[in-house]
């Protein structure tokens, strides 16, 4: 359960979501400014500020269960700025975490001193067998130096990132890289064209030999453990999706009747309607599991990878259905529940680019 500081700081997120965020929802994915007025709105609350300004004194970041209990409250009223705010947390945790003390002091109080600095983990590549562990990007010695060679792609908001740390191969080893966004040798291509999370606009970085100082490589990069955050993120925003989705499908099948009595009054819809709640409890008790595990070094990768599985699997159901209970209507993009289908299945692939 969570403590009262960490449930206090939920309750102002919950009240920011529902009293500020979700009436911007609708909006997000036509007019991009609409996201960047979201996460400056947010950016208020001072999370990310707070976790960078940990990083640079050495103090102890705040646990990453409040990062999940925080991202299912966005996520209930916006997808795409959970993703967003999850994006820069994962890479300010990095820094944070194995950064050396000269990383720390660089680059983190970019994002102490700014309420809407961002920033992004690059780890996706193109291909279907793409491995976010094994990657085609490479790190390579030159007589001139270190150089940076490779293709990213599904960067979030890669238009207004001021960093990237990217993933790639050196001497057979895998190791993570700080990339400033406006170093010569980074190019950084159109919007890609994706189901869900559209605000994000996803681009494709490209690396053409971006020279690398040796004091850019990551600490003590741990790949896994950024793995495990991911999917821990990606579990929580699919929390907050599905519990949008079983909120709005109650108060429709109630309000909507059916040969003279409220659809949610039918045994086979409210049988339906239990189940979605009971799997949007299971998947955030998974999620609060598995942050608290990475925290305590306990079970690997076992609990955060259980935690995203259910998520994917349940979440792929709870969409669904939400759709299935408006009828006819649940596919037009006027009800949300279009929108919270479509979130559900790109949060689902995300790889590596959000983490709590």
């Amino acid at each position: 359960m969570p403590t009262d500081d960490e449930q206090a700081i939920a309750d102002v997120v919950r009240e920011f979501a529902r009293t500020e965020l979700r009436p911007m929802a609708s909006h997000i994915e036509d007019d991009p400014s609409v996201l960047d007025d979201a996460l400056r709105s947010f950016g208020q609350i001072g999370l990310v500020q707070t976790l960078a300004e940990a990083g640079l004194t050495g103090d102890e970041l705040y646990p990453r269960v409040l990062s999940a209990i925080v991202l299912e409250e966005l996520a209930w009223a916006d997808a795409n700025t959970a993703a967003a705010f999850s994006a820069t947390t994962a890479f300010v945790r990095a820094v944070a975490e194995f950064g050396t003390d000269h990383q720390r002091r660089t680059v983190l109080a970019t994002y102490a001193d700014s309420s809407h600095a961002t920033a992004a983990i690059t780890a996706t590549e193109l291909g279907l067998l793409d491995d976010p562990q094994s990657p085609a990007t490479a790190l390579t010695t030159t007589p001139d130096g270190l150089v940076l060679n490779g293709t990213k792609t599904l960067v979030p908001l890669a238009d207004r990132c001021q960093h990237f740390l990217v993933t790639a191969r050196h001497n057979e080893r895998l190791v993570a890289v700080i990339v400033p966004a406006d170093r010569a040798g980074l190019e950084i291509g159109p919007t890609r064209e994706t189901m869900g999370l559209t605000a994000q606009r996803f681009r494709d970085i490209t690396l053409r030999d971006l020279p690398i100082d040796p004091a850019d490589l990551l600490g003590e990069s741990d790949i896994p453990a950024l793995v495990n955050s991911s999917w821990t993120a990606a579990s929580a925003i699919l929390t907050g999706l599905c519990r949008a989705v079983h909120e709005h499908s109650v108060e429709y099948t109630k309000m909507r009747s059916a040969h003279g009595s409220p659809l949610a009054r039918k045994q086979t819809v409210a049988l339906r309607l239990v189940d979605m709640l009971i799997d949007v409890e299971s998947m955030r008790w998974m999620s609060w599991r598995a942050a608290t595990h990475i925290d305590k070094g306990i079970g690997g990768a076992r609990t955060p990878r259980l935690a995203h599985a259910l998520a994917v699997k349940r979440s792929n159901w709870i969409v669904d259905e939400g759709v299935q209970l408006m009828g006819g209507h649940g596919y037009i993009t006027e009800n949300p529940v279009e929108a919270w289908y479509r979130n559900a299945k790109t949060t689902a692939t995300l790889s590596l680019t959000v983490g709590v």
